[in-house]
């Protein structure tokens, strides 16, 4: 598995996660990261979680023939892809919905029997009395915090 990211922070996170491969793609094209931790063999499934042209272009123009793109990030605006490439390289672009009932459930799952590791993606804890407080915290933190939490 890779994870990319533009923001240090974020990687170092992942990496705490257990997500030994990350990259800033600012520093090494999604290529270059691939090759380094795939090989010359590729990757054959690309998740696209930001939706931003750029990393389905990125996603559409490195991974390996006959793979799958699944788009699950929300596009604010539309995006353009090279259906050509796409064609080419006998890909698949899957959209999924997100949030669905029984994904809960599979990460309440994984959650408790302690198979996915968290701790570093909480960044901190505010009682519901101080929820204001909560989001001018984050709006505080210039991008260096993952997800602050209101606790009822």
């Amino acid at each position: 598995m890779l994870f990319t990211d533009l923001s240090d922070y974020r990687l170092a996170a992942a990496y705490q996660c257990g997500l030994d491969n990350t990259s800033n793609v600012r520093n090494e094209p999604l290529g270059e990261a691939a090759r380094r931790v795939f090989g010359d063999d590729g990757f054959d499934v690309a998740i696209e979680c930001v939706g931003v042209e750029a990393t389905v272009d990125a996603a559409i123009e490195n991974i390996a023939k006959g793979g799958r793109i699944v788009a699950v990030g929300n596009f604010p605006e539309k995006p353009r892809v090279n259906v050509s490439l796409i064609q080419d390289r006998e890909l698949s672009l899957i959209g999924t919905l997100m949030y669905k009932h029984e994904d809960y459930h599979r990460a309440v799952e994984l959650l408790d029997a302690g198979a996915v590791v968290t701790g570093p993606l909480e960044t901190k804890h505010f009682p519901f009395e101080r929820y204001l407080e909560a989001y001018q915290y984050i709006l505080g933190q210039n991008g260096r915090c993952m997800k602050v939490f209101i606790d009822l």
